[in-house]
């Protein structure tokens, strides 16, 4: 019951109400005495980075897709965008973290879904830590398998990237923005997708062992390197590849 309320609180009262009607407060204040503010609701200001790059790109009213999205607003990449009139597709595992999003993000497509290489059914490792829920068994049991209890877990069929946008953004429009955050399954996302046919122009992936001196032991950094991009920032365990063409 507390745990229940807790949640209420803090991911749509606290989170999903107050904190965006916060963000509008603030920036039309500053906007009104004619003062320059940028606010970050990633945890590493990884929204405010990508802002400044599409937009430097002249990238307007633009697309993205987003994979271990997360919460819809907090630690959130894509929030500020959408506030902006940017629309995407938001996948996560979580259902419960779906469901907020289409609560408070109601004009994107919001997908209770897992990704990967190919498709199989898997067991998905819920935590109440929700940041670090994944199917790496891996990584579970470097963060701990307690964190990971057993009536959470639930077994799901993953899909590939390639399926999901061919069901749900099947045109010839171009992706601006891919996000890919889902716990040391990332190259696996990624390899999913047709880099050639969606043309994604900034990709933003996190890579949890990279060091920029072994650079190529990376196998996300080779996949992208290979493919035309180039590794533009790297922000504590998130590379932003931008596309070459």
């Amino acid at each position: 019951m507390f745990r229940s309320l807790y949640q209420f609180y803090s991911n749509v009262l606290l989170k999903g109400y107050l904190l965006p009607f916060y963000y509008r407060l603030l920036r039309g204040f500053f906007k009104l005495l004619g003062v320059f503010a940028k606010v970050s609701l990633s945890q590493f200001s990884e929204d405010t980075i990508i802002e400044i790059i599409l937009k430097n790109a002249k990238r307007k009213n633009g697309v993205f897709v987003d994979v271990g999205c997360n919460h819809p607003i907090e630690y959130n990449n894509t929030y500020l965008l959408y506030l902006k009139g940017w629309r995407g597709i938001n996948i996560d595992g979580n259902g419960s973290l779906i469901e907020l999003y289409n609560k408070f993000r109601k004009e994107d497509i919001n997908l209770h879904q897992l990704v990967s290489n190919k498709e199989e059914e898997v067991v998905f490792n819920l935590s109440y830590k929700d940041k670090i829920s994944t199917i790496d068994l891996d990584h579970m049991s470097s963060l701990g398998e307690d964190k990971f209890p057993d009536h959470l877990k639930t077994k799901m069929i993953t899909k590939t990237l390639n399926t999901i946008l061919l069901e749900h953004y099947n045109n010839k429009k171009y992706i601006d923005l891919l996000c890919i955050d889902v716990e040391n399954h990332d190259f696996e996302v990624l390899s999913s997708i047709d880099l050639d046919k969606y043309k994604p122009y900034l990709i933003v992936i996190e890579m949890l062992d990279f060091t920029i001196d072994k650079a190529q032991e990376s196998k996300v950094y080779k996949l992208l390197t290979d493919n035309g991009y180039e590794l533009k920032h790297f922000v504590l365990s998130n590379g932003f590849f931008i596309r070459n063409d």
